[in-house]
């Protein structure tokens, strides 16, 4: 459903949940603890520099393990030591002003790109609400709406229906692999290195 008026230009803030790095990326199970933690550090860093770059977010509010938060004045640390993703989107969620545009991004695509921030953020600014789906077809990777009243969330099991079936529009048609690409077993890190991740990922991978 469009949203109607015009699209926001600039001033989106984005909402960044982080787990606990000691329970993130279990399914890399290939991969030894110590450097699972480490590669998650390294996605959500990759992650929430892509989203900066966009010249159309405003700021960034990190909520959960602020342990990767730069020293940037438009990013704001939550801690929320749960693992509770619902709530903790809830309290970021809570901080706007209800006619505030918003997105949630979450912090697992170390490929992402500002580009590709910015083609949803445009797009997405068109509907009331709307969301991005992992390249599996079954997940979500990004919601959005130019009215922070307007965005539900509901991530979790087959969460792209779920949201589709609460009214987000989906958008399936726009190029944005990177954004598409949440890695959460070692062939998604395969393809996501094979696309190109960011310099903190890659760091680690090119060991």
């Amino acid at each position: 459903m469009l949203a109607g008026g015009e699209p926001p230009t600039g001033g989106w803030t984005v909402i960044m949940p982080i787990k606990p790095v000691a329970i993130a990326k279990s399914r890399l199970s290939a991969i030894a603890a110590p450097q699972r933690e480490q590669l998650a550090r390294a996605f959500t860093r990759d992650a929430l520099d892509a989203v900066l770059a966009s010249p159309l977010v405003a700021h960034v509010i990190v909520v959960g393990d602020t342990t990767e938060v730069p020293a940037d004045s438009r990013v704001r640390p939550l801690v929320e030591p749960r693992a509770d993703l619902s709530h903790a989107l809830d309290i970021g969620l809570d901080t706007l002003d209800p006619e505030q545009p918003v997105a949630i991004v979450v912090c697992d695509i170390p490929a992402l790109r500002p580009a590709e921030i910015t083609t949803a953020l445009t797009e997405g600014g068109r509907y009331r609400w709307s969301m991005i789906c992992d390249r599996n077809g079954t997940g979500t990777t990004m919601l959005m709406s130019p009215r922070q009243r307007d965005l539900q969330h509901r991530f979790g099991h087959r969460s792209r229906a779920a949201h589709v079936a609460m009214g987000a529009a989906d958008l399936a048609h726009l190029p944005v692999p990177g954004l598409r690409c949440d890695v959460d077993t070692e062939v998604d890190l395969w393809d996501a290195h094979r696309m190109g991740v960011g310099e903190n990922t890659r760091a680690l991978l090119d060991r």
